[in-house]
């Protein structure tokens, strides 16, 4: 039984021969997921039907990506009803590396709390913070 409002598609999606290097898809024309565009503008503009909460936008111009929080109606969005995301790089160990400055509101718990000498801590946490091994 067809489900309604959409068009049945019996195989795979696939180019027309193995060495075609055309996409058969474009981002662009989907509803949510990841998509990239070149400014706020272009991001603001994607239409109602195509956008979905939680979805995800590279902006290049920004070099920056952003996830849909609120979804208003209409045929726009504003910068309000988006929240910039940062991805972190991850190494093969699972490390996450942060070039920066790390803003926490709230706790940091650790399992295993700090390696190495905890007489070091301030050097490596700064002044003011206060930890199980005392206050720094």
């Amino acid at each position: 039984m067809p489900i309604p409002n959409t068009t049945t598609v019996a195989a795979v999606i696939a180019p027309t021969d193995l060495t075609d290097t055309y996409a058969v898809t474009d981002p662009k024309y989907g509803k949510g997921s990841l998509r990239t565009v070149v400014s706020l503008n272009e991001r603001n503009s994607i239409t109602q039907s195509r956008r979905e909460l939680g979805m995800v936008v590279y902006v290049s111009d920004l070099d920056k990506y952003f996830i849909l929080l609120t979804n208003p109606v209409g045929n726009s969005t504003t910068s309000a009803n988006w929240q910039q995301v940062a991805l972190l790089p991850v190494d093969d160990a699972g490390n996450i590396h942060i070039n920066g400055n790390l803003i926490v509101s709230g706790y940091i718990q650790t399992d295993i709390g700090i390696q190495g000498n905890t007489n070091d801590a301030e050097e490596y946490l700064g002044n003011g913070m206060s930890m199980d091994c005392g206050n720094y």
